[in-house]
């Protein structure tokens, strides 16, 4: 998803369409965190600023973390990962007066920049060997370049910090490659075949472009169960344009239990259906999560 939207676009409609199986760019991360799932897909620019903190070895723990930006996928998140590691963490944002920004800035051992207003701090208030992470970065026409939230020699109070452009934004990419490596194989080891485990049944659904593809598929199930003498409960559910969306489970009435032959049917189901989803498992190369290049 490309952010922002422009105000015609409701950006919460379109989080929400996220399926959180397939939440590469960490939209959902806090809540899923929130609930106890601790291998969200996290944010990937929050990650990656998190990334560089870590290979250089700046620990939050303990420290004041000054966060200034507050957007859903940037500011809240990587405010919500420091404190996470330990940071005493405080957020500044738009509705917050200059005088107490320019305070806060003042007082963070470690200063994450993300609001996307170039100039909006001055190096002048930074405290004397913080440690600077620029993530916000916007274009100046005046400059004819990028240019970070901060004004003003940098070096001449932080320890450390990162440059704009070139710091946080190159790390961005891989953590995006991460998430979807480790998404694949989520769902590859959630099980290939799509077919969900149930007390006593397993259930699939499948998606149809047109009522007709949806019929016609249903008509070769009603025909393969009859020579199996094992048929299928469906479910449909007609979505107009957007389609036909087929709910289709086995189960053994009598056993009260799944059977072998339940297995034998839904497999049959998915070579009629023409499974053409990719297997994670059908390709050679064994791809993981760290053997992507963070640099």
């Amino acid at each position: 998803i490309m952010w922002p939207f422009p105000p015609h676009i409701d950006s919460a409609r379109v989080f929400n369409a996220v399926p959180v199986e397939k939440d590469v760019d960490g939209i959902h991360y806090i809540g899923q965190t929130e609930l106890g799932k601790e291998d969200a897909y996290p944010p990937v620019t929050p990650a990656a600023a998190m990334e560089l903190m870590k290979e250089y070895g700046v620990n939050p723990r303990g420290k004041h973390a000054v966060v200034v930006g507050r957007s859903p996928i940037v500011g809240s998140p990587v405010a919500y990962m420091l404190r996470r590691e330990g940071a005493a963490v405080s957020v500044v944002h738009r509705d917050v007066e200059d005088d107490i920004l320019k305070e806060l800035v003042g007082q963070a051992d470690i200063l994450v920049t993300c609001a996307g207003n170039p100039g909006c701090i001055d190096a002048e208030w930074l405290k004397e060997g913080v440690e600077v992470i620029n993530v916000g970065t916007t274009f100046s026409e005046d400059f004819d370049c990028l240019v970070s939230d901060v004004k003003g020699d940098i070096g001449s109070k932080a320890s450390r910090f990162s440059p704009v452009p070139g710091g946080v934004g190159p790390i961005s990419s891989p953590m995006l490659f991460r998430n979807t490596v480790k998404a694949a194989w989520d769902q590859a080891n959630a099980g290939e075949s799509g077919w969900k485990k149930e007390t006593a049944s397993i259930r699939k659904s499948f998606h149809f472009d047109s009522y007709t593809e949806a019929l016609e598929f249903m008509q070769k199930v009603d025909k393969l169960s009859t020579v199996m003498d094992h048929h299928a409960g469906i479910r449909i559910v007609h979505k107009c344009v957007k389609g036909v969306d087929l709910e289709m489970s086995f189960f053994s009435f009598d056993a009260k239990e799944l059977t072998e032959k339940d297995f034998d049917a839904a497999q049959a189901v998915d070579l009629i259906h023409g499974n053409n989803q990719i297997k994670m498992s059908d390709f050679s190369y064994n791809l993981q999560e760290d053997s992507i290049a963070k640099f």
